[in-house]
């Protein structure tokens, strides 16, 4: 894994789809880091703020997952 991402520090799909695995291995704080990383190379992926939101919910409550929810939402409101 860390390899791939020296070699493509910017490759924001390779990020998320890492931290989707993380989520499902139960390494949450990890998914959310790889995942708001993906977010902050290419904020306009409403998956990547509905990962993100899934993660924080399973780490913290609905409370913290709220603001990435609302972000996918904005992005895909249908």
């Amino acid at each position: 894994m860390t390899a791939q991402l020296q070699a493509r520090p910017d490759h924001f799909a390779l990020r998320h789809l890492l931290g989707v695995i993380a989520i499902q291995k139960k390494n949450l704080l990890t998914a959310v880091e790889l995942i708001g990383k993906a977010i902050k190379i290419f904020p306009h992926n409403p998956a990547f703020y509905s990962k993100q939101g899934n993660a924080l919910q399973e780490m913290k409550g609905l409370s913290e997952a709220t603001d990435s929810n609302e972000r996918t939402i904005v992005l895909r409101p249908q």
